[in-house]
């Protein structure tokens, strides 16, 4: 009999989302009563016309000749990366199209680069987003947490580490919306580059980020060669029912190494963003 080496026992039942969306149904099943979600990050107004259009516009291409399109680019079409690339040079961060990965979303790729150094020691400040948890434990990674307190500010620190570790940092946090000073990132920055630790920077609530905190971890200096970040237009554009995102994996880490490991892992395990 093959063996896995997930220890799903250390996961609850069903994916958090789900069991609240399953408890909310059943309880206004039973109740009559509306419900106000604080759970999943879902937005709650339509998409601008200006977008659906440009959606019809596409599919309708698609029974063209000249429109048609078939498999995409293995990181994604060049029009979306240039206006990504464009959008970092706008804060200062100058990267290449090959850097740039487009996705079908934060969660996706959150498991998706976690993979590239599995078995690993992942270090997780919590409350978290599930996602972060759950991906690990399925790969069967060993986790670590830092706790968030309001005595801490919500900002954890490095004080204390010493081990290599896959870091997973968002800023504004989920769940807490505490954002990381500059300062704060540094500290992290820092200590990846001494320990060789990656930091896995989850930068989807960027667009929510007001006064001095920075709007990407590559605006701290030294954090190409250590991390990774992985953004989204769910919270910015209200993508969340169309499926889009992005993850940016500079040249710089590992000489390129995990740059290549991961088109090379898209090539063979995704199909890309229609």
């Amino acid at each position: 009999m093959l063996k896995t080496n997930v220890n799903f026992s250390k996961l609850s039942g069903n994916y958090l989302f789900y069991e609240v969306a399953k408890r909310v149904k059943e309880f206004e099943t039973a109740t009559g009563e509306k419900t106000i979600s604080l759970g999943v990050g879902d937005v709650t107004l339509p998409l601008p016309k200006i977008v659906a259009n440009a959606f019809a516009a596409a599919a309708y291409g698609m029974a063209t000749e000249n429109g048609f399109r078939g498999y995409a680019p293995v990181g994604g079409y060049p029009f979306l990366k240039e206006a990504i690339v464009n959008d970092y040079n706008e804060k200062g961060v100058a990267l290449s199209e090959d850097e740039v990965f487009i996705s079908d979303g934060a969660k996706s790729d959150l498991g998706a680069v976690a993979e590239l150094f599995c078995p690993a020691s992942v270090l997780i400040p919590t409350p978290a987003y599930p996602a972060y948890i759950d991906a690990n434990l399925l790969l069967g990674n060993e986790i670590t947490y830092l706790e968030l307190k309001e005595e801490n500010s919500f900002t954890p620190s490095v004080e204390g580490l010493f081990d290599s570790y896959l870091i997973v940092l968002c800023s504004p946090n989920n769940p807490t919306g505490a954002a990381y000073s500059l300062r704060a990132l540094k500290a992290f920055v820092d200590y990846a580059i001494e320990s060789g630790s990656v930091i896995i920077y989850d930068n989807c609530y960027s667009s929510f980020v007001k006064g001095n905190s920075p709007k990407t971890i590559y605006a701290v200096q030294g954090a190409k060669s250590c991390a990774i970040e992985i953004n989204s237009f769910s919270k910015s554009a209200g993508f969340t029912g169309v499926r889009c995102g992005y993850t940016v994996i500079p040249k710089d880490l590992a000489g390129g190494r995990i740059n290549e490991s991961f088109l090379r892992r898209q090539s063979t395990r995704f199909n890309g963003v229609s």
